[in-house]
């Protein structure tokens, strides 16, 4: 999910100069009277997302509840505040007035036939700002692979849709189309977290001039991806999501289903793109990972693909912007008990910890390599990446693509060394030991690191002296 670059006085998309202020204007938080003050429970709803007023044919979801009260920010409040047995029913008897459907006349073919499609869905993270991007994803997705199989498409919100995205959107596709608001829990601040810490450790990230260093909504949105968009009701009876973003593109047409590929091959978790992450943004994210490991007393066969031979990390991560997985598999213990470990630290929010290389580490840890699945077919675009299958000219697949005419743009082929690794890794039995080895390579890389620095400074005052 990105933030549409929105000037606040004209409401036009402005244009910035460069990609790094692009970058910093779409996840800014500029528009936020306080950042870091704790999200409210209570809100009022905007009278654009007054769903009563929607034609007929948009409907609330079967088996949820359809009667609400008038005070709609009373009732959200009420629900948040009081004691359920189920969490479940709590996050769906919250969100359930800002969740509605439309039935796509796609869903016609399957009345009196078998319905060959998975129990999966396409799901979006989006603002109603980026109504203009998410329509081209949309048309990108339908073009090549949605008009044939038919795939739902839910969309996930931190604040209410309006009445106009909501009909514009589902104007789209012919496949059924759902929206739904983000339970409060989901994207707000632990009450462990310490604001003022935040507020300086954000400061520190402004001045080295890192990405979205002081950025809250970014970070909410990392941590909602990295472990709370598989938790939402609309979910649970599911087993596989497609990840859509919205300004991507696809390349080439795909005439048969992922979906139905990864559960016949027993693929877990697959991507496109494969690069490095910032290490400023994750200092510590592989020594938690590590320590996790040791507590869990895991033996991990993929994890080596993030390790040189000296135990660093090498910040490689699978780009999540793309991904098709397995909704069980994050709802396991397993990677929940990864992520709340990760999450008990507070670091989501102390440093800038973000969804891909959570999402891969977790992999590392819980998988085995032939569960990972690189779709070499899905030519893919996102900001300025871009990734295709490069096709002899007298291929039959070459009737399939529209790449670009710049073959340097190619991330196979113009990118980090990460996918490299990946394509020649052999399983490796990481066990603690070999987590215990990284760690000591953390701290004597942490103990040079303060030798260094001291050594300058006795250089430095004696250079003064002199």
């Amino acid at each position: 999910m990105t933030l549409a670059t929105i000037n606040p006085l004209s409401a036009k998309f402005l244009k910035p100069a460069n990609l790094i202020d692009w970058l910093k204007l779409y996840w800014s938080d500029s528009f936020t009277k306080d950042p870091y003050a704790k999200v409210k429970t209570d809100f009022t709803p905007p009278k654009s997302s007054d769903y009563t007023k929607l034609p007929s044919r948009y409907t609330r979801v079967e088996g949820w509840p359809v009667q609400f009260p008038e005070n709609l920010a009373e009732y959200r409040a009420n629900v948040i505040a009081s004691n359920y047995t189920s969490k479940q029913q709590q996050w769906k008897d919250e969100v359930a007035p800002w969740v509605i459907h439309h039935r796509g006349s796609a869903e016609d073919k399957y009345l009196n036939s078998v319905d060959p499609r998975e129990k999966a869905a396409i799901i979006v993270l989006v603002r109603d700002s980026e109504i203009e991007q998410l329509k081209h994803s949309i048309r990108m997705m339908e073009d090549r692979f949605n008009h044939k199989f038919n795939y739902p498409y839910i969309f996930f919100n931190e604040k209410p849709f309006t009445n106009n995205f909501i009909q514009t959107i589902s104007k789209t596709t012919k496949s059924n189309t759902t929206f739904s608001l983000i339970p409060h829990e989901h994207w707000s601040v632990p009450d462990y977290i310490d604001m003022k810490k935040t507020k300086k450790e954000h400061s520190k990230l402004v001045e080295l001039d890192v990405v979205y260093g002081g950025s809250m909504s970014y970070r909410h949105m990392c941590r909602y991806n990295s472990g709370f968009f598989y938790k939402h009701p609309l979910l649970q009876n599911l087993k596989y999501y497609w990840r859509l973003e919205p300004d991507i593109d696809y390349y080439c047409n795909l005439e048969y289903d992922p979906f139905k590929y990864m559960r016949e091959n027993k693929k877990v978790y697959s991507f496109v793109i494969m690069l490095t992450e910032l290490s400023r943004t994750i200092p510590t994210l592989w020594e938690t990972t590590l320590n996790f490991s040791i507590k869990k007393n895991l033996t991990s066969p993929s994890l080596k693909i993030f390790s040189n031979e000296n135990y660093d990390y090498n910040l490689c991560h699978f780009w999540s912007n793309f991904e098709i997985a397995s909704l069980d598999w994050f709802r396991s213990s397993d990677y929940d008990d990864y992520f709340n470990y990760l999450d008990s630290t507070g670091k989501f929010f102390y440093e800038r910890w973000g969804d891909a290389p959570v999402h891969s580490l977790a992999a590392g840890l819980l998988l085995n390599p032939d569960q990972i699945h690189f779709f070499n077919d899905i030519g893919y675009r996102h900001d300025i990446f871009t990734r295709w299958t490069a096709l002899s000219e007298d291929s039959n697949e070459v009737s399939k693509c529209v790449v670009p005419q710049d073959k340097d743009r190619n991330f196979d082929i113009r990118g980090t060394e990460c996918k490299g690794i990946f394509d020649n890794y052999k399983p490796y039995p990481w066990d603690p030991n070999d987590s215990k080895n990284a760690l000591n390579t953390i701290y004597m890389n942490k103990l040079t690191r303060v030798n260094q620095h001291h050594s300058y400074l006795r250089w430095r005052n004696s250079a003064a002296r002199n």
